[in-house]
């Protein structure tokens, strides 16, 4: 929606665009009504300067969000361009498409989790895009080449392919602090927790992040955006939400029923 007016009422308080906020934009406003008073960024556009985030990879977007709560904390959340109206499924790649051996950044490296398969596709039949974020840090620790990670990744999208899943794009996030290669060692807002890549994909791929699901192994996983549901599969993590491919399969099916004509 494009913000025509500075303020706009809510049930507990109002969204507020300051005089800064570029009224030619549209912004996808798809959150609940917040219990704090929230500050909204988004991702800097390449002719911007970034301010916040690791990388300085975010601007304000000139909105906040003021509660009618006494004493509500200010937050920082986050909002994408565009009126987003696809619903996706956001997955980590290691430890979900395939297993994570530990920098599996070549072909020869890959080990599917078959056991996906099964979730991905009631996702597809639900209407959700497939798309794949995942922390890339040893290509800038020189486990593994930027070539090797695109000769990988298109193996893995043919792989699900042929089993009748549609991997739509992969965005991958090179940069650590600790990376040895020069042009990698950097904090970014594109590594996850940050939600850069999951802004990034909304923006082109016009997903609605409300209506959209993330996928992971880690607790890194849960992207810092307040609204988007995070779910973390691990057997290892007491607090993941599944311990196995079969319990989350059934906790999907039974969620996407609606969705599914399922009675």
């Amino acid at each position: 929606m494009k913000i025509e007016s500075i303020n706009e009422s809510y049930e507990r308080g109002k969204l507020v665009a300051n005089q800064n906020f570029d009224h030619g934009i549209e912004i996808n406003l798809c959150f609940d009504e917040p219990i704090h008073n929230t500050t909204y960024w988004r991702l800097a556009r390449r002719d911007e300067k970034g301010m916040l985030g690791p990388g300085s990879d975010f601007v304000c977007s000139g909105l906040s969000y003021q509660t009618n709560k006494e004493g509500a904390e200010p937050v920082i959340d986050y909002v994408s361009l565009g009126l987003g109206k696809k619903k996706a499924l956001l997955l980590d790649r290691d430890g979900v498409l395939i297993k994570d051996t530990a920098y599996p950044g070549k072909k020869s490296d890959v080990i599917f989790l078959k056991e996906i398969i099964p979730t991905l596709k009631l996702f597809r039949k639900a209407g959700y895009l497939i798309v794949v974020l995942t922390n890339q840090s040893g290509i800038g620790r020189g486990k593994y080449s930027e070539e090797d990670f695109i000769e990988t990744t298109r193996y893995i999208h043919d792989f699900y392919l042929n089993h009748g899943i549609k991997i739509e794009s992969t965005y991958h996030c090179p940069f650590h602090p600790d990376a040895i290669i020069d042009q990698y060692r950097k904090p970014s807002g594109f590594r996850k927790p940050y939600p850069g890549m999951a802004l990034q994909a909304a923006e082109e791929l016009n997903i609605n992040l409300a209506q959209s699901i993330m996928i992971g192994d880690r607790q890194s996983d849960r992207l810092k955006i307040s609204y988007l549901k995070s779910f973390v599969i691990n057997e290892k993590d007491e607090k993941s939400d599944f311990k196995s491919f079969t319990e989350m399969r059934d906790y999907f099916e039974s969620m996407l029923k609606p969705e599914l004509n399922i009675s």
